[in-house]
């Protein structure tokens, strides 16, 4: 049995902006691995969005047993509670990667996976926000 707790945050330097995610993971308390992508132009939301969307696609393909415990963890309050169904999706670009979301999350549960998403505050999240911060700093470097 492992515990992985994913942390992923996504953001954008003008909402939209110049926009990146990352996602970290820790299996059983320490670092396993670690990725970051820039987008270009995005809202905040989408990068959030899309940062969950990188670390669930990386999760589909490890081995995971019906006994690992998942948490997922952002400093984006909207997403979480659109994931879990305490807030509507309202824009459309939105619902594309929410539904993607949805989906990814649905097949984990398929597997007998189980999963918890999370809300915490940036500190919380430092390890996926630098990461981002430093793919921006990159861009407008060049």
């Amino acid at each position: 049995m492992s515990s992985y707790l994913i942390v992923s945050d996504g953001g954008s330097r003008g909402n939209p902006g110049p926009a990146a995610s990352a996602f970290v993971v820790f299996q059983d308390g320490k670092q396993n691995f670690m990725a970051g992508f820039y987008w270009g132009r995005k809202t905040n939301n989408q990068a959030e969005y899309l940062a969950l969307i990188m670390a669930l696609e990386w999760l589909k393909k490890e081995d995971l047993s019906l006994e690992d415990e998942i948490t997922f963890r952002s400093d984006s309050e909207l997403m979480i509670k659109q994931l879990k169904g305490e807030y509507k999706v309202k824009s459309p670009q939105i619902r594309i990667l929410f539904e993607k979301s949805r989906q990814l999350l649905q097949s984990l549960s398929e597997r007998g996976v189980s999963f918890r998403l999370e809300h915490k505050l940036r500190q919380h999240t430092h390890s996926a926000d630098s990461l981002l911060n430093k793919i921006l700093d990159m861009v407008s470097q060049k």
